[in-house]
């Protein structure tokens, strides 16, 4: 895999039962692809770690700029002066900071929602690499709430939708990527003007 230095990588993480990493990697024009994930049955947080560690090495990411995950799991009714070490305090201790955020099932749905719609070219901001056959089998095989038409029933199966769900809230809603303007005597500029027609049209006249 050759790697962009304009993209950036963070993980989006659910803890219990199967747990489920997910990489996902950010463009310029703020649209996201999540590039791999990692599935691991139970299992202590220091062998989670260790695997989360050699899967980010495996893909030769430099830098991870953030994990995401619920914060009822990482850290549950703990507050600050609480005694003991909650599962946020045991990843921090094997090199895996969290960013622990309130997870909610509606909203995490909803801005996955958004990020499958079209970017101005037609294309979604989301796209998920064909190798993570967890996760797609996961959200193809999701089903509506009628109960609650923004959000999906729960399943056996639907952690990996879980950990796309975290991750998704913890990006903003897309937004269109605008270029800086270009330098006046950029040669850029000089071409996307002969593309528009202006100097097309006086060259017509020499």
């Amino acid at each position: 895999m050759i790697l962009r230095p304009d993209v950036t990588w963070f993980r989006s993480l659910h803890y219990g039962g199967t747990h489920v990493c997910l990489w996902w990697m950010v463009f310029p024009d703020t649209s996201v692809h999540v590039k791999s994930e990692l599935l691991q049955t139970k299992g202590l947080i220091a062998t989670l770690c260790r695997d989360m560690r050699l899967q980010t090495k495996a893909l030769k990411i430099d830098r991870v700029r953030y994990t995401v995950a619920d914060k009822a799991a990482m850290v549950g009714k703990a507050t600050a002066d609480d005694e003991g070490e909650t599962r946020a305090d045991s990843f921090r201790h094997h090199g895996i900071p969290i960013r622990a955020i309130t997870f909610d099932e509606g909203q995490g749905w909803t801005r996955v929602g958004e990020l499958l719609g079209a970017r101005p070219d037609g294309r979604p901001w989301l796209t998920i690499d064909p190798g993570c056959v967890a996760l797609i089998r996961s959200l193809t095989n999701a089903v509506s709430d009628p109960s609650d038409p923004e959000s999906v029933l729960a399943s056996m199966s639907d952690q990996p939708l879980r950990a796309l769900r975290i991750g998704a809230m913890s990006r903003p809603s897309p937004k269109p990527f605008e270029k800086p303007p270009l330098p006046k005597n950029a040669v850029g500029r000089l071409v996307e003007e002969i593309r528009h027609g202006p100097i097309r049209s006086r060259l017509a006249w020499r």
